[in-house]
């Protein structure tokens, strides 16, 4: 995984933050998340998702 920029982070706060569909701001979570160096499982199981959700949301 490439480590986000600055740039990158401040939008997915954003998005985290204000946009008013749940699945979208679930993602941009999970991506912060990921950057943070949580793994896989641990999304998995914070988001109550398969594996295979979170490893899509992450590859998009």
């Amino acid at each position: 995984m490439a480590k986000l920029t600055t740039e990158e982070e401040i939008t997915l706060i954003e998005v985290y933050r204000n946009r008013p569909l749940f699945w979208v701001r679930q993602r941009a979570h999970a991506i912060l998340l990921n950057n943070r160096r949580y793994v896989m499982a641990r999304l998995s199981e914070l988001f109550e998702s398969q594996h295979e959700t979170v490893s899509s949301w992450l590859a998009r």
